[in-house]
């Protein structure tokens, strides 16, 4: 003989708690979680449950991705190298780039948006504290937006807390490119990668993203350089120098 199976509703906004009068036990699911619905002569309870009842089949543990698209190609990731380390020689600064991928065409796009630093001037050098701010821009006729990739400056790179912020309810692909201050004709830079989904971030390895990273690609693009901009005009800005490339 089979014990009482409770059964499984869904609290949308369809729910009446009228369809559930009378039942002794259920489970409810809801926007907070999973609960247990105990109606019986003495008492009614509601308790939360980290797990669905016992009658489900199991699924796997833990949250994965597999990406449906190939890897960035070579020359793309070295171009942003080149790009993110040509702005920090300049502003020792972070910097964006969007990415975009045609399904299609089995393309990918990268497009550098307006940026702005807010950059102090002092023993030579500038100071970025604030990060950068950019806007964003529409995707390409054919493209979508898969994600970001941006820079650290000297930094490790890491996923910060303004990161994981700035891209919790954005389900994207996030690149970030550390330790800038190197000599990256002969060292590489740090990376790293995350897929940020329903608000969980799921690390990635480089090598399940990027084919073979081999050294930044120069000349950077003038008019990738032009879309960075200085909050405070109290000083004269650098200005985009070939011997940078």
């Amino acid at each position: 003989m089979k014990s009482h199976i409770p059964p499984v509703f869904i609290k949308d906004e369809n729910f009446d708690e009228k369809q559930v009068k009378g039942l002794g036990c259920y489970y409810l699911y809801t926007a907070s979680g999973l609960f247990l619905i105990k109606n019986m002569d003495l008492y009614r309870a509601c308790i939360q449950v980290e797990n669905g009842p016992a009658w489900l089949a199991k699924h796997e543990v833990g949250n994965s991705i597999t990406l449906n698209i190939p890897k960035l190609p070579t020359l793309l990731i070295e171009r942003v190298v080149g790009f993110f380390k040509v702005v920090y020689q300049h502003y020792q600064s972070e910097a964006i780039v969007h990415i975009y991928y045609s399904k299609q065409e089995k393309l990918f796009k990268i497009i550098v948006p307006p940026q702005y630093i807010e950059a102090f001037w002092g023993n030579g050098r500038y100071f970025t504290p604030l990060g950068v701010e950019y806007k964003n821009v529409p995707s390409p006729a054919g493209y979508v937006r898969i994600g970001n990739i941006h820079s650290h400056a000297e930094q490790i790179a890491h996923y910060s807390h303004t990161d994981f912020l700035d891209s919790r309810f954005d389900d994207s692909l996030n690149i970030v490119i550390g330790n800038l201050d190197r000599n990256l004709q002969k060292q590489k830079p740090s990376f790293y990668a995350c897929m940020m989904l329903n608000g969980e971030k799921i690390t990635l390895d480089e090598s399940e993203i990027i084919q073979n990273y081999r050294k930044p690609y120069f000349p950077v693009p003038k008019k990738w350089f032009n879309q960075i901009h200085l909050v405070r005009k109290d000083f004269m800005q650098v200005p985009y120098e070939n011997n940078f490339n």
